[in-house]
């Protein structure tokens, strides 16, 4: 009968008490120096198993999707299929937030010479971690589902939207609200949920692109949700919806990111700046200083129902108060990927 393999643990104590034994021999000198090779072992041995335990293997889910690409007068002329990754983070019974997957890389951020204001200049690289992102604007079941759990610094009203529905984003919730949402988050789901940095956002929404919008060289109120009575190049003018819409109502990017032109403006985590001389290129949120008073002002980004198609453009920025809430500013959440096991095909 074929003999159970003893643990490689248990191999490598007999062996050091085989070396211990040896070292008696060559007197106390040996003793010390194999008893410390045996404790850096053990030690060794317990922080790779507390490592282990704490590893995060998650259920992945591949989402596939068409992306149209628009020219100047709004007119289709490419659409390709890609697809994405996410996990399923479960806020309720019946309630769930889907992050996408980001494989992170280098983007070349704000406008060119020709394009844009002051504000979004002058361009520049900047590296991006992975990191994962919500699929859509935090939606006002998801909030609810939220804020419903215990208080972490500040209370918050379950339905503060002026335009109401499950799945229309939520609106009417100032910076430090949807701060305290990605608190709420962060201690149930033991995952590290925050807003995104301007640099993540607007390399989520480009999706690869160098185009003033994703989808190319204008918009149409077919594909977003602003006011559309107005045109941002060659394009026909289109509906003016005068509210929020449902967050799937739209085609994504190249990413499988949502919403990100027009329909909501999305907080970011950063402190406003007037431009971009001297930021940052690690992708992090730029903080100016650590005042979190309601002086403090943050970049609001991807424009929203009420805004021009210039305003939803991917470099397009713009600066509210942190304590201001109004029904056309809303958020996304991102997630560390932390101790998260990522798949191979991602």
């Amino acid at each position: 009968m074929a003999q159970t393999p003893q643990p490689s643990a248990k191999l490598q104590g007999n062996f050091l008490d085989k070396l211990l034994i040896f070292g008696g021999s060559v007197g106390l000198i040996g003793i010390v120096v194999l008893l410390l090779i045996r404790s850096r072992l053990k030690l060794s041995t317990s922080k790779l198993s507390e490592t282990i335990s704490s590893l995060q293997v998650l259920e992945f889910n591949r989402d596939k999707f068409p992306t149209p690409t628009l020219d100047n007068k709004g007119n289709i002329i490419d659409s390709r299929e890609y697809s994405a990754q996410y996990f399923i983070e479960k806020l309720s019974n019946n309630i769930h937030l889907d992050m996408t997957y980001l494989s992170g890389g280098i983007f070349t951020m704000g406008s060119p010479a020709e394009e844009g204001k002051d504000q979004e200049k002058p361009q520049h690289e900047v590296i991006i971690q992975p990191f994962f992102m919500a699929k859509y604007p935090i939606t006002q079941a998801q909030w609810k589902a939220v804020a419903m759990l215990p208080k972490v610094k500040r209370s918050l009203n379950l339905e503060p939207s002026k335009f109401k529905g499950d799945n229309r984003p939520v609106e009417n919730v100032s910076w430090y609200d949807a701060v305290e949402f990605c608190q709420r988050l962060s201690v149930v789901s033991k995952r590290e949920y925050r807003l995104p940095s301007e640099a993540e956002w607007e390399y989520a929404t480009r999706a690869t692109t160098n185009t003033p919008f994703y989808l190319g060289e204008t918009l149409t109120t077919d594909f977003a949700n602003y006011k559309g009575i107005f045109s941002y190049a060659g394009e026909p003018k289109g509906e003016d919806r005068h509210q929020t819409t449902v967050v799937n109502q739209f085609p994504p990017n190249a990413f499988g990111l949502y919403d990100l032109h027009g329909n909501i403006g999305e907080w970011c985590a950063d402190t406003w700046h007037d431009n971009y001389q001297d930021a940052p290129t690690d992708g992090k949120a730029w903080i100016k200083n650590k005042d979190q008073n309601y002086r403090v002002s943050s970049p609001v980004r991807g424009g929203a129902w009420i805004g021009l198609p210039d305003d939803c453009r991917s470099a397009a920025r713009r600066l509210e108060k942190r304590d201001q809430c109004n029904p056309y500013t809303g958020f996304r959440v991102v997630c560390e990927v932390g101790n998260i096991v990522i798949p191979e095909r991602a």
